[in-house]
Order: structure tokens, then sequence, then C-alpha cells
């Protein structure tokens, strides 16, 4: 223990509650002996419960018999308190009897020592309790901190994501009907979407799966968001895009992670979809109302797996009404309490059913059967994104 650990050690509030001015002194003579400086008494539980309240003690050494209130109803009315629940209390009593100890655990004592007392006993329960207290409140702080840091991470990374204005100028400019959902599997994860006008008749939509949760995965996550939004990089051509990403990536992610992608350019006036995929999960392309599913080609080194990889460009008809699915593994690699996946027929069939809806609503019929398939939060991850041409 560093100077600066005893010093705190040193200065733990101490209230000592016995009816015997006798017990007070001795006990507050024994700790005054080992440094300890503030010591606090009462001379029964009801003064020992207000002064409880005013100096927030980091132990209470507490007598079981008194009048007024007894060390039973003391610790009974204090716990109640969920300031104090986890304050340690150390009996020091002369009772014996087996169901009165018992009673007092039950109440709410953390320790309990017989009278009359031993000073090096005592002072070894005592010091126990209040590092443990000083653990607790360490770790309390700390853990309040993280999850301060990760809502705010959280929406640092939700902000990376197209708002709802975007996608209505995105509806104006390009007549798409864009929606979309991203649910992380911790406070924050690897996933993300986006879009990125490339001309007034063609737009760039993509879907990214960074490998790994927590704050790691963020942290790569902004890396890659921010090189995606990179000026002077020509955005036109999928499959050369992809490999520059890659070559850049391939320097910024740690070893050991990397990123699976789809990347495509929606062009209204060619009434075309050009696309890569650096081993994304299968994209679907539905049209002719939903009579006709495609499986969109999704292989390809994942971005930066290796420094030197080649994405190919592929092209596919995307008329008025046509649907583009977008989604990442979360979505068919979440087992149900069977042991079962989602399958790409059943997701097939769910948009099947819905291809005459508007993209929210196939957005919430899905969401709707994944749900109810996982029975609560999936193990990964999960981003999908639906894109109707008007």
């Amino acid at each position: 223990m560093n100077s600066v650990q005893e010093n705190r050690f040193l200065e733990a509030k101490i209230l000592i509650v016995d009816d015997s001015e006798f017990s007070r002194c001795l006990i507050s003579e024994v700790f005054k002996g080992q440094g300890f400086r503030n010591i606090e008494v009462a001379q029964d539980g009801r003064l020992g419960l207000e002064k409880t309240k005013q100096i927030k003690p980091d132990l209470v050494i507490l007598d079981l018999m008194m009048p007024e209130m007894d060390g039973f109803e003391y610790c009974e009315a204090i716990r109640k308190d969920p300031e104090f629940a986890n304050m340690p209390i150390l009996i020091q009593s002369a009772v014996t009897v087996s169901q009165d100890v018992s009673k007092a655990f039950k109440a709410g004592a953390t320790d309990f020592v017989n009278k009359p007392i031993k000073a090096d006993e005592v002072i070894s329960r005592a010091k126990v309790h209040i590092e443990n207290k000083f653990m607790m409140q360490d770790l309390n702080m700390y853990r309040s901190r993280v999850e301060s840091e990760l809502k705010l991470a959280r929406a640092m990374q939700d902000s990376l994501m197209p708002k709802e204005r975007e996608l209505s100028d995105l509806s104006k400019t390009y007549h798409l009907d864009i929606a979309a959902y991203f649910e992380p599997s911790f406070e924050i994860g690897g996933d993300f979407w986006g879009t990125k006008a490339i001309s007034p008749n063609q737009l760039a939509i993509y879907n990214v799966d960074l490998s790994g949760h927590g704050i790691a995965a963020a942290i790569n996550t902004f890396r890659f968001h921010t090189v995606l939004h990179e000026h002077g990089v020509d955005r036109s051509d999928p499959s050369e895009y992809l490999s520059s990403l890659n070559k850049r990536m391939k320097e910024l992610l740690p070893i050991g992670h990397f990123a699976t992608m789809f990347y495509g350019i929606i062009n209204t006036e060619e009434n075309k979809l050009y696309y890569s995929s650096a081993a994304a999960p299968t994209p679907f392309l539905i049209n002719q109302g939903g009579k006709n599913i495609v499986n969109l080609e999704s292989a390809g080194l994942p971005i930066g797996a290796t420094g030197e990889a080649s994405y190919e460009i592929h092209t596919v008809e995307f008329n008025k009404g046509d649907i583009l699915f977008l989604y990442s593994d979360a979505l068919i690699e979440t087992e149900n309490d069977c042991g079962e996946f989602l399958s790409e027929t059943s997701i097939v069939e769910i948009i099947k059913k819905s291809s005459d809806k508007k993209s929210q609503e196939i957005l919430n019929d899905m969401l709707g059967v994944f749900k109810n398939h996982a029975n609560g939060a999936p193990d990964d991850d999960l981003t999908i994104c639906v894109c109707r041409r008007m």
C-alpha cells in the first residue's frame, strides 16, 4: 500500500454504536492506536441511524443489545436505504446464541466478533471490510465512467449512420425509399452502413461489418468511416474503390482485424446497380413484384485481410419497384433456442410476402420474424438495410 492509499485508508470514517461508554472508549482507542483519525460514536441504534445518514461511514461497529433501537433494528432500518446497502457493519456482541447471530446476519450484518473484543481481531476484520468498501467504491466509479464513455461512443457511432432527414433528401433526389436498422450486440459494435452521392443520378450505398466487438471494434469503425469519407478518392468504380480501400485499411487495422463490405452504386439513369463485395453476406435483389429473387455475388477477400486484393465488379438491372436487401451475418448466424438458424430461404420468403410494401414495412416484418427467432438480443451486431426504387 503506497502513502496515498495508506492515507486514504486511515482517513476512513468509522462509526461505533454501543450503549456502553466503556466499550465506545475502548474501541475508539484501539482504532486510534492504529492511526485511524475519523472516529464517531453513538450511544444507541436510533442515534446511530441518524449519524450514519449524516456522516456516511465507511464502517459501522455495532452492538446488538441497546435501548431505544437495538442492533437488529438498526441493521434492518439502514439496509432499506439503497445508499447504505453495501456499507460494512461489524457486529461486536456478547451474544453467543446461534439463532441471534443468524438473526443479525439476516438483518444485514456483514461480520461478527465476540465480546470482550480482541484488539488484533477487530482491527484485522475492520481493515478487510474498509478495504473492500474502497474497492467497491472504485469499481462503481470505474463502471460509471465506462458506462458514460460507452454511451458517448454509442452516440458517436449512431451519428455515422444516415439520419431520417438525409434519407428523406435521398428519396427526393434519387427516388429511393430506404429504411435501415442497427443494433449492436454490446453497447457499441462494429457494424455500420451509409450512402454517398456520386452524381445527380448515381448514389453509392454500402454496408460494413468489422470483426470483433466492443471498444476495439468501435475504434476500428471510426477509422474505417474516416477513410471511407476521405476527399479526392474515386468512388465511381466499386472494384477499384474496394481495392484502394483495402490497401489503406490494411495499414490502419490491427493484425487479425478485418471487415466484410458490400459497396454498390445505384445508377438511376441507366437503371443499373454496379457493385463489388468483400466477403459480405449474400445481398438480395427483388424484382417483378417479388416474383424474381436474385442472390447477388458476394465473393471477395475481407477488407484488411491482406495488402493485395482485387475485387470483381458486377452489374444487374435495378428498375423502378425493385428492392435491394442488405444485412449483416447476425441475421443468418443467430441461433434460436433449438440451435437453428434463420435460413436465406426463410429471408427470401419474408421479403417476397412483403414485396409490395414500403421499405420500412418490409424491415419491420423482417425484424418481427428475427426477434421472435432470436428470443432476445443477437450475439453479434445486426444491420439490415432495405432500399426500394420508386
